[in-house]
């Protein structure tokens, strides 16, 4: 078994998983299992056939069965990039078991700016990893790239959890972003079309507040829009990681919890829609606009941070 950390989790794996930070022990919230390679099925991962548990499959790749809240079985297809299998689970398999476990997750990326929680969410391609290297390039502690989590009690704020030290970022953003200090990571397999970055910074395990959620949408010009009411918790809504998945099980209990941490979420913090020239050259400018938007918030006494 080897050791990490990740999404305020302590996790014993079989599996090399890259991406999460290696300790040398830690208590155990969850157990990931590594069964033999095989060739694989569709029925093998039919979800009639694991009643009781929650599947994740890739066809031709790999598949995981999740027995929320503590543990994740990983089948992998016979001659397969072994490598894609902790993208898998630093992924969907992980967003599923949070969201499993009563977190909210988005499809989004989430920093501390100036001890204030942001979130960056919007549509692929809207430019969520590039706008959050950015405002790491600028400064601002990273707290998870593609997945965020944030536990809420429905009594405190929203707290946005950390997840672990690496960004994605597509092959221009790499070539136009650097940070002070860095690794470049293997790719899981050799046409991979990003660049994976492990920050070297002292990572903050340490949950924040959310502040403000950041929807980026793709303009000639730049433009900041707060959404207030349905239309902030509509946006969330958008971003929800797990119902994307055609293939999750759900229940009317289970939507109406999303429901509800949806407008928890719209109602303690501040959602705003921002344009987003594609010009790259213009991501100090947008790092401003953010930096600045925040301190305007401040003064009015509207952030939690």
């Amino acid at each position: 078994m080897k050791f990490y950390r990740a999404f305020g989790l302590g996790i014993h794996s079989e599996l090399d998983l890259n991406e999460f930070e290696r300790v040398d022990a830690i208590a155990c919230d969850l157990v990931i299992r590594l069964h033999e390679p095989a060739q694989l099925s569709d029925q093998d991962f039919d979800g009639d056939a694991h009643p009781d548990k929650h599947v994740v499959y890739f066809p031709g790749l790999c598949g995981y069965i999740i027995s929320a809240p503590d543990r994740i079985d990983v089948y992998p297809e016979a001659g397969r990039f072994i490598g894609l299998l902790s993208q898998g689970i630093a992924g969907p398999v992980m967003a599923t078991l949070l969201h499993l476990r009563g977190q909210l997750v988005l499809h989004a990326c989430s920093v501390n700016v100036n001890g204030h929680g942001i979130v960056v969410a919007g549509d692929k391609g809207a430019g969520k990893s590039t706008t959050s290297a950015a405002l790491i390039q600028a400064g601002h502690d990273l707290l998870a790239d593609d997945v965020v989590a944030m536990i809420q009690d429905g009594k405190t704020v929203p707290q946005l959890v950390p997840a672990f030290p690496q960004v994605k970022l597509c092959l221009d953003a790499a070539a136009a972003i650097s940070f002070a200090d860095y690794d470049v990571m293997p790719l899981p397999f050799p046409e991979f079309p990003k660049e994976l970055r492990r920050l070297n910074k002292q990572y903050k395990n340490t949950n924040q507040a959310l502040d403000c959620v950041f929807v980026l949408e793709r303009a000639t010009t730049e433009f900041l829009t707060i959404q207030r009411g349905m239309a902030a918790v509509s946006d969330l809504m958008r971003y929800t990681y797990v119902p994307r998945r055609e293939d999750f099980r759900w229940t009317p209990e289970g939507r109406k919890q999303l429901f509800e941490q949806c407008a928890l979420a719209a109602q303690t913090s501040q959602v705003v829609r921002l344009g987003v020239p594609r010009d790259i050259s213009k991501l100090p400018t947008l790092v401003r606009r953010i930096e600045d938007h925040l301190a305007a918030m401040t003064s009015r006494g509207h952030l939690n941070g």
